[in-house]
């Protein structure tokens, strides 16, 4: 299913994941699955793949929260996002857009 403004980019796929829109987990659930078993349909959506040597044991999904920096930060840090760590999936509270 496509999601006007179509994104058919891994990164924005996931930021409705936890727990947004439970009905969206099909695709979730299988993504994960396949990157335990590393297979490189998955691995090449991924910029590095951190499981080139062997596939991953466990994975665990970390839910942040993502905020603009401003001006003043960017010019000190050149940093444009500060993040809040909101829990680990699926323990995340719902987010509002």
């Amino acid at each position: 299913a496509f999601i006007i403004p179509h994104q058919p980019r891994l990164d924005w796929m996931i930021w409705f994941i936890p727990p947004q829109f439970p009905g969206e987990f099909f695709w979730f659930d299988r993504f994960m699955y396949k990157l335990r078993q590393s297979e490189p349909v998955v691995t090449r959506l991924l910029a590095d793949n951190p499981f080139e040597s062997a596939p991953p044991r466990h994975l665990r999904v970390m839910a942040y929260r993502y905020h603009f920096t401003n001006a003043e930060t960017f010019r000190q840090t050149g940093h444009y996002w500060t993040r809040e760590l909101i829990g680990e999936f699926p323990n995340v509270p719902r987010r509002y857009p």
